[in-house]
């Protein structure tokens, strides 16, 4: 599994200091990084991951509850930073783009 995972993201970008991505299926893979507040526990982190999961193009959510940061990684030929911020776990966990 592991060798498959390094074909489909053999090529990358940096642009902007954004880390673009390429596979092999034509997603164009944007990661958004963001400051949380509110989170407290696991159950916090649980929440966002649930939420934003219902978003279609979410490929990934890592979320760090010591540095209240996150990371969100998206198809954005699927899915913009504007929805994705809209998502009901940033209204109870707000956060601001870094």
């Amino acid at each position: 599994m592991g060798l498959y995972i390094l074909k489909i993201f053999s090529e990358v970008i940096y642009t902007h200091n954004i880390k673009l991505s390429k596979n092999n299926f034509g997603e164009t893979l944007k990661e958004l990084n963001l400051k949380l507040s509110n989170m407290s526990c696991q159950m916090c982190i649980k929440t966002i991951k649930n939420l934003l999961s219902d978003l279609n193009g979410i490929i990934n959510v890592d979320i760090n509850l010591k540095d209240n940061t996150g990371i969100i990684t998206y198809d954005e030929n699927i899915l913009n930073e504007k929805d994705i911020l809209k998502n009901e776990a940033f209204e109870l966990y707000p956060a601001k783009k870094v």
